[in-house]
C-alpha cells in the first residue's frame, strides 16, 4: 500500500468515522419520535466552531457535523493538500495513519484508515472510498466517503468499523473566508462506552476543525496547481501568475 497525506481523511478522519452530523432545527411540539432522531442539535459553539449531533434509533450510529468559517489564503491549496494524506491525518482528531489501497481516477480513491483511542477502548479501522467533486458553479469542494465492505481483510488489533458515509466540504464565501463542514455517521463495532461515545463526538468535529483552521495555510501548501481543485476568481491563485509571490 502507498503512503498519501491528504484532507480528505485521517487519522482524524477515522475518529470522525466513529461518529457524524449534519443539519439542525427546531423541533415543535407536534414532531413525532421517528422525526425527532433525524434533528441535529447543537452542542458546542465556541472559538468560532459549532458542533452538532443527531440521534439515531440505531444505537449502534452515531453522528456528528462541525462547522467552521476559516481564511484561506489559496484556495487551489486544498487540491494539493487532499493529495497528502499525512497532513490530513495530522489535523484529524485521533486519525493515525491514512493509506491509499488504489487510486481510481484523479478524484476516486480507497483508503485505509487507523485510529487510536483512549484506553480502555480498542483501536478501530475502516476502508473507505473517497470521491472528491468541485462545483462548476460555486466552486464547492465536497469531499464524500463511505465504508468498503469485504475489501481488505481484518487488521490484528483493530476493530472494523461496519459502516460509515461522511463529507468534508469547502465552500468559499467571500474572499478569504471558507466555511468547512465535516459529516460523519458511522458505526464503531464493537463495544465503546457511553461517556466515551459522548466526549468522542464532541472533541473530533471540533478539535479537527481547529487544527486545521491552523494548518490550512502552510507555506508548503501554497501557489500549487495539481488540477483538482480551481480557486474562484475572488482568490488571488486564480488571478494569475501577477499574484504569485516570487521564487
Amino acid at each position: 500500500m502507498k503512503n498519501i497525506p491528504g484532507v480528505l481523511l485521517s487519522g482524524a478522519l477515522a475518529s470522525w468515522l466513529l461518529l457524524s452530523a449534519s443539519a439542525h432545527g427546531d423541533m415543535g411540539s407536534g414532531v413525532d419520535t421517528a422525526e425527532r432522531a433525524h434533528v441535529w442539535h447543537l452542542i458546542t459553539d465556541r472559538d468560532n466552531i459549532q458542533v452538532f449531533l443527531r440521534k439515531h434509533e440505531d444505537s449502534r450510529m452515531r453522528s456528528f457535523r462541525g462547522v467552521m468559517v476559516m481564511p484561506v489564503e489559496d484556495f487551489s491549496a486544498i487540491g494539493a493538500q487532499l493529495n497528502d494524506y499525512a497532513f490530513i491525518a495530522s489535523w484529524m482528531h485521533m486519525v493515525s495513519e491514512i493509506t491509499e489501497i488504489r487510486r481510481r481516477t484523479a478524484q476516486d480513491r480507497d483508503v485505509h484508515v487507523t485510529t487510536f483511542l483512549p484506553w480502555p477502548v480498542s483501536n478501530r479501522d475502516v476502508a473507505l472510498l473517497i470521491r472528491l467533486h468541485q462545483s462548476a458553479d460555486d466552486h464547492t469542494v465536497n469531499v464524500r466517503y463511505r465504508a468498503l465492505e469485504g475489501d481488505m481483510p481484518l487488521v490484528p488489533g483493530y476493530v472494523r468499523m461496519p459502516e460509515m458515509t461522511g463529507h468534508l466540504r469547502f465552500e468559499p464565501l467571500e474572499a478569504p473566508d471558507v466555511r468547512v463542514t465535516f459529516e460523519v455517521v458511522v458505526d464503531p463495532g464493537g463495544f465503546i462506552p457511553a461517556w466515551l461515545g459522548n466526549l468522542i463526538l464532541r472533541d473530533i468535529p471540533y478539535f479537527s476543525l481547529q487544527r486545521l483552521s491552523r494548518m490550512i495555510n502552510q507555506p508548503a501548501y501554497q501557489w500549487q496547481d495539481n488540477g483538482l481543485v480551481t480557486a474562484p476568481p475572488a482568490w488571488p491563485a486564480a488571478q494569475g501568475q501577477a499574484a504569485r509571490p516570487d521564487p
